[in-house]
């Protein structure tokens, strides 16, 4: 079976055409589809795949704090009864690199989840929001979510502006 993507009209795209075999193609053409999707959800897919075209270990995982990023680096692998990543970067601001090894990588991020459970765990407590909880995850329509987001931040940033300024009266 071919399969083949019409281009965007953008004279730096070269047009591909690719031999499928028909026992994945009902699998493989709708997430075709979605990578080269002309919209936001096209952009955030090929940004993803991109390491996976470099030189680089993909990252499976990013943990960002205020001075440390952890990369996680992939893909991950079956030693026994563990799956292990090929192992990991932290960056400390600065500072620099350090690199980790599968063994070290792995506990890291075992210590970073446990933390960042307590942590939303505390957060949620503080908030009284463990009672808003909902056991099915409503989607976003993302043409009418990420606006409302934007709408809402711009109001909270309008409300702490007016809160920090002096009232002369």
């Amino acid at each position: 079976m071919l399969f083949r993507k019409k281009p965007k009209q953008d004279p730096r795209l070269i047009p591909h055409t690719v031999q499928v075999p028909k026992c994945v193609a009902f699998a493989l053409i709708p997430m075709v589809d979605r990578l080269f999707a002309d919209d936001q959800d096209g952009d955030t897919f090929q940004q993803a795949l991109r390491p996976f075209f470099n030189s680089e270990r993909p990252r499976i995982e990013i943990l960002c704090g205020d001075d440390i990023t952890f990369h996680l680096e992939g893909p991950e692998f079956v030693c026994g009864e563990k799956t292990y990543p090929l192992g990991a970067e932290v960056f400390i601001s600065n500072h620099g690199w350090i690199s980790l090894g599968p063994v070290e990588a792995d506990e890291m991020l075992s210590h970073l989840r446990a933390s960042l459970d307590v942590a939303a765990y505390t957060w949620l407590n503080d908030h009284n929001l463990t009672s808003e909880i909902d056991c099915a995850r409503m989607g976003r329509d993302r043409k009418f979510d990420d606006p409302l987001a934007i709408r809402r931040m711009v109001a909270d940033a309008e409300r702490l502006q007016r809160k920090g300024r002096p009232n002369h009266g």
